[in-house]
């Protein structure tokens, strides 16, 4: 199923209307957002799920219903509805800002240059884009059962599809260099280029072939002459956060686990999860302390899928329940701190659990209606485990948030 295809029917007609009123822009302009910020969010969707473990991972998300999803058939519906539309694109937005990092930023400033509409509409717009793509892609994987692997080639060919669709000064900011290629054909003349350019290709692609195999068939003739000893070279794989050779890094919580290491202590107080009425209970009894230290605590069922900040059911549960008790302690201010397992680089570590910080900030400030100033957040990284990094079940536990009751 081509993505594009599948959403394409969205940038005309009433569609288009709906979308262009929920932003406030033009027709024109809307669609020039939409039409990059697709094809954007698909690119960096499957960058994020380029090999078997990653793409796994995000099946397993849309498993649990962890991810936005909108159906492009139910796009008008939902963008009728203010508080869904809402709601949708900002959690598409968390998404995306999740697996993107700092690029989310930056290309929300992109769409809204070549767009020409705002920068508080080109958020929106993409905000709506990721549901719509998880929408099309997650019904596909679950239609045909796609595992981890079959699910990343199948993101894969999407992303070539898209990334020829995109501006060079886009492809730039998610890291394509000059744009995708059909950039590169925009100013070239029309005619006779149809005809000549893949006959080139292919010419080109035959050439390479025949080079690579007489390498190979003349390595295999040095190999084999007597006297003189084969020499094995390491294998050179690809890794975009690779430090100095001598500390090897991979993407944050996606690739293999690194040594075990051990467990840091939380801070001023350990924390302990709790849930239900208990969190009300814990948090009197920090402020009744008068400590004068800040102190953890720890909600049950905040984790985090690895590569994700985004919240699940249980996650939004457990957050609705702090918000409660913060509304029958109108004076107690927290700080929400985001961790990480220790699978990943250093900075993307660092990128991802100040996301799932924010992530839980912002539920309770726009859902639970705290005041802003009573919540704060902040990332920490893999730097405070609650447990070893060895077993799966161990990395989950570590993919979480605390609360820093300040007294």
């Amino acid at each position: 199923m081509n993505i594009m295809d599948a959403i394409r029917p969205l940038l005309s007609g009433n569609a288009l209307e709906s979308a262009s009123r929920f932003v406030g822009e033009g027709r024109d302009s809307t669609r020039r957002a939409l039409e990059t910020a697709v094809p954007a969010s698909i690119v960096g969707i499957a960058d994020n799920a380029s090999d078997g473990r990653s793409a796994e991972g995000l099946l397993d998300q849309f498993r649990r219903g962890a991810v936005p999803q909108l159906d492009p058939a139910d796009f008008g519906k939902t963008l009728s509805d203010p508080t869904a539309s809402e709601g949708l694109s900002r959690g598409g937005g968390g998404f995306l800002q999740g697996i993107m990092g700092n690029k989310f930023g930056s290309l929300v400033d992109g769409i809204a240059g070549s767009s020409g509409v705002g920068r508080g509409a080109a958020s929106k717009l993409l905000g709506l884009a990721g549901p719509l793509v998880l929408g099309v892609i997650g019904k596909h994987a679950m239609t045909k059962r796609l595992d981890g692997r079959g699910f990343a080639r199948y993101l894969g060919g999407q992303r070539s599809l898209a990334a020829a669709l995109l501006p060079a000064s886009i492809g730039a900011i998610l890291g394509m260099g000059q744009g995708g290629y059909a950039h590169h054909l925009e100013h070239a003349p029309k005619r006779g280029v149809a005809k000549w350019v893949p006959w080139a290709l292919a010419a080109l692609a035959v050439i390479l072939g025949l080079s690579w195999l007489s390498q190979r068939r003349e390595r295999r003739r040095r190999a084999e002459r007597p006297g003189v000893e084969r020499i094995s070279r390491p294998e050179v794989t690809r890794d975009v956060d690779r430090p100095p050779p001598a500390t090897p890094q991979a993407s944050p919580e996606m690739a293999k686990p690194q040594a075990p290491q051990a467990t840091a202590p939380a801070g001023p107080e350990e924390a302990q999860p709790v849930a239900g009425a208990d969190v009300s209970a814990k948090l009197e009894r920090i402020l009744e302390s008068k400590s004068g230290q800040p102190q953890r605590l720890e909600l049950k069922g905040v984790e985090f899928a690895a590569g994700s900040a985004v919240l699940d059911e249980d996650a939004k549960a457990s957050l609705s329940e702090l918000g409660e008790a913060l509304k029958a302690h109108p004076d107690a201010k927290v700080k929400i701190e985001g961790h990480a397992d220790a699978t990943g680089s250093t900075e993307g570590n660092m990128r991802l659990a100040e996301a799932r910080a924010k992530a839980a900030a912002n539920f309770l400030v726009q859902e639970e209606a705290i005041s802003a100033d009573r919540v704060s957040s902040e990332g920490k990284g893999a730097a405070e485990p609650r447990m070893s990094n060895t077993t799966e079940t161990q990395r989950g536990a570590n993919r979480r948030v605390e609360v820093l009751v300040q007294p």
